[in-house]
């Protein structure tokens, strides 16, 4: 038991989807219910079940604040929502239900991963296929820190056009630096994310996958009616030839990413992912 805790108690969880015996921790604080209760899995289920973090579980959603009432209450609201976190990962449990949780959530984790940059990037424009990023500096600082606000665009035009807008006078590039790679990914990302020097060969098979995907699509859609197949046929090839032309994007760009690091934008409908390779 902790300094600050009036009690505590260990109960077994059931066997999870891993295989993996578990058991609960559930501690009282002095305070108790004006301070949390706390309630911990031993080991930790970081990464393998959702809503679970590095130092616990997440009870409550976003912007939802923990209920407030007798000690009774209390227990009873958040062991209420430890079992529907626990029912979501159980020996037997659906993977399709629990990998729409991650998905939810899949900006958190990632984000958890690589920890915050107290640099921002602006992304200008949403690329249509993967391409270089240019990029130019925010600036308004009257002394530059090292740290401002990078603004990161597919085309150098609408990096002078976003320095008109905020700055009121034109901006001469002359060599625009090119930090960062934009791909459009096809499927959500594993939870976890690759080492730096893997990011390249996780690109890859990503990309390889969405072709697979489509190629089996194709496949399925020369079974149709000839007027319908014929239509599907032809929006899939053109999706392939897309994903084609990322491949050798990525290709182009394999020796920038062994000398420097790069930032890459992971794009999936309107989310977003930054990736630092640093």
């Amino acid at each position: 038991m902790r300094a600050d805790e009036a009690a505590c108690f260990h109960f077994p969880l059931p066997i999870d989807y891993t295989g993996q015996e578990r058991r609960l921790r559930i501690g009282f604080p002095s305070n108790f219910p004006r301070g949390l209760l706390r309630l911990n899995v031993e080991p930790s289920p970081w990464l393998v079940w959702p809503h679970a973090t590095k130092s616990g579980l997440c009870l409550h959603g976003f912007q939802e604040r923990p209920i407030m009432g007798s000690p009774e209450v209390v227990v009873e609201d958040s062991l209420a929502r430890l079992a529907q976190i626990v029912s979501l990962s159980k020996m037997g449990s659906s993977q399709a239900t629990r990998d729409i949780e991650f998905q939810n959530e899949i900006t958190t984790y990632w984000s958890f991963q690589h920890g915050q940059s107290y640099q921002n990037l602006l992304l200008l424009d949403r690329p249509q296929a993967a391409s270089q990023l240019f990029a130019l500096s925010d600036p308004r600082r009257a002394l530059p820190s090292g740290q401002e606000t990078v603004w990161l665009a597919s085309n150098i035009a609408a990096l002078k056009g976003h320095y008109r807008r905020v700055v009121g006078r034109s901006a001469v590039i002359r060599a625009a630096e090119t930090p960062g790679f934009y791909v459009k990914l096809q499927t959500y990302p594993d939870i976890r994310t690759p080492d730096p020097e893997d990011l390249l060969l996780w690109l890859m098979q990503q990309i390889e996958q969405s072709i697979d995907r489509y190629l089996a699509a194709m496949d399925s859609a020369d079974r149709a009616t000839p007027e319908v197949a014929e239509a599907k046929a032809e929006r899939l090839k053109e999706k392939i030839e897309t994903l084609k032309k990322q491949m050798q994007k990525l290709k182009e760009i394999e020796a920038q990413l062994h000398d420097r690091p790069l930032n890459i934008l992971l794009e999936r409908s309107n989310t977003g992912w930054e990736v630092p390779t640093s």
